[in-house]
């Protein structure tokens, strides 16, 4: 049988831009006060360029 995928990716931590606790860079919010965490690239994702889809070409 196929197992899940376990996430094995080491986990980043930034501070909470509100009470400034260490939280994980991929939650959506810190634990501790609530505040929305925003991250550029979150820890174990590498960003990619694509090319545009043909739906969403300006031209």
């Amino acid at each position: 049988m196929n197992e899940p995928k376990q996430d094995t990716a080491p986990l980043n931590h930034t501070p909470c831009p509100k009470c400034g606790k260490q939280v994980d860079d991929r939650v959506p919010a810190c634990p501790n006060c609530g505040e929305k965490i925003y991250v550029e690239h979150p820890g174990g994702i590498t960003p990619t360029k694509h090319e545009p889809l043909p739906a969403n070409d300006p031209k």
